[in-house]
C-alpha cells in the first residue's frame, strides 16, 4: 500500500479516546447524556484527502479547532435538518458543514450521531472548485446545497469509507487513490453547483450567539462557576439561557455544568497514576465533596465507577495519533 494511503478503524466505549486517537483536530469531546458510551471511528486516507465514518452513541459537545493544512466538508444521517448543531448551524443533506484549516468550531451531537467528514488539502480543492469557491467555502461555517447532492455527498463518501476499510488491499491497486480522489471531487462539484450565488451568512440569533458564549465561558472555568455567571458572561437573563440550553441540548445550564466537571473529572482519573492517586482528591478538586454522591453521578453518566476508571487506563496506539501525516493503522 502507498506510504500517503492509509486505513483506521477504532471502536471505544470512552469518549476521551477519539479527543486522543483524532489528534489533528485538536478536540475537546464532552459526554451530555448520561449512560455507557461507544463511539466508532473508520477512516481512509489518501495523498490530499481523509474521508471518516463516525458514530456516536451519546449527546456530546465538542469543541476546538480543525486539522490544519485542510479544508473540511461533512454532512450527517437523514435527508432533513436533524438536531445536530455545528457552529450554530442545524446540519442535514441540504445544510452541510464546512470549516477553514485550523478554525474554531464547536459541535453538538445528539444522541446515535452518524457523520461523514471529507478533509481536502487547499490546494486539490482549488484544483478542483477553483479559488473563488474555496474563498467562499472558508469564510463560513455552513453551506446549503440541494439536498440530492448532500445525500450524494453523504453515499458516495460512506460507500468508499466502507468498502476500503473492510478491504484496504484494494487501495494497493495502482491508480486506486487518485481515481477515489477523482470521485469525491466530482461529487463536491455537483453541491457547489446546487448552490448557486452563495447569500450572506445569517447572523446567528440572539439565544444561538448566549449559547456560544455561554458554553466558551464554562469551558474556560472548566464547569466551575454557576449558572447565574453563566447568563451574566452571555448577556442574557437566566431563562433565555436556560431556553437556549434545553433547545440545543436538552438540559440546563446548572447539569449542564456539573456534567462538564464530571468529564474533567474522568479525565483526570485518566490520567492519574493508580498507585498515587485517589478517586476522593480527585472528584474534591473538581467540587465534588460528597464521595457517595459524586460516585452514584459518575456511574450514572459514564456507565462505570470512578474507580474502574482510575485502574483501568486506556492505551492508545502511538500510531494513531497524526492522521494527517500518514500514521493511520489498520486496528
Amino acid at each position: 500500500m502507498d506510504a500517503d494511503t492509509r486505513v483506521l478503524r477504532f471502536r471505544s466505549h470512552d469518549p476521551l479516546e477519539p479527543s486522543e486517537l483524532l489528534r489533528p483536530w485538536d478536540l475537546r469531546i464532552n459526554q451530555v447524556s448520561p449512560g455507557k458510551f461507544l463511539g466508532s471511528v473508520d477512516a481512509i486516507a489518501t495523498p490530499s484527502m481523509l474521508m471518516y465514518e463516525e458514530r456516536w452513541s451519546h449527546r456530546t459537545v465538542v469543541r476546538g479547532s480543525t486539522p490544519p493544512g485542510y479544508v473540511m466538508i461533512g454532512t450527517v444521517q437523514g435527508r432533513r435538518r436533524s438536531r445536530a448543531s455545528w457552529c450554530g448551524s442545524k446540519l442535514g443533506f441540504s445544510t452541510l458543514a464546512v470549516g477553514r484549516p485550523a478554525g474554531e468550531m464547536h459541535v453538538v451531537g445528539p444522541r446515535n450521531s452518524h457523520h461523514v467528514v471529507v478533509l481536502v488539502q487547499p490546494q486539490a480543492l482549488a484544483q478542483g472548485l477553483g479559488n473563488e469557491w474555496l474563498d467562499r467555502i472558508c469564510s463560513g461555517w455552513s453551506l446549503d446545497v440541494q439536498e440530492d447532492a448532500g445525500g450524494l455527498l453523504w453515499s458516495t463518501v460512506l460507500a468508499a469509507v466502507r468498502r476500503f476499510s473492510e478491504r484496504p488491499e484494494l487501495l494497493s491497486r495502482a491508480g486506486q487513490a487518485r481515481s477515489l480522489e477523482s470521485t469525491i471531487m466530482e461529487t463536491l462539484i455537483r453541491c457547489a453547483d446546487s448552490t448557486g450565488r452563495l447569500p450572506p451568512p445569517a447572523r446567528p440569533s440572539r439565544g444561538k450567539r448566549a449559547l456560544r458564549s455561554a458554553l466558551e465561558f464554562a469551558a474556560a472555568r472548566q464547569g466551575r462557576t454557576t449558572a447565574l455567571e453563566l447568563s451574566m458572561a452571555a448577556g442574557v437573563s437566566q431563562r433565555t439561557l436556560q431556553d437556549a440550553f434545553r433547545n440545543a441540548l436538552g438540559t440546563t445550564p446548572g447539569s449542564y455544568l456539573r456534567v462538564l466537571r464530571l468529564n474533567e473529572t474522568r479525565r483526570d482519573l485518566l490520567k492519574a497514576d493508580p498507585r498515587a492517586a485517589y478517586v476522593g482528591q480527585i472528584a474534591f478538586r473538581r467540587g465534588f465533596y460528597h464521595p457517595g454522591r459524586f460516585a452514584a453521578r459518575y456511574r450514572e453518566q459514564f456507565g462505570e465507577l470512578p474507580s474502574r476508571t482510575l485502574r483501568c487506563r486506556p492505551s492508545v496506539h502511538p500510531v494513531l495519533k497524526d492522521l494527517t501525516r500518514g500514521d493511520l493503522a489498520s486496528v
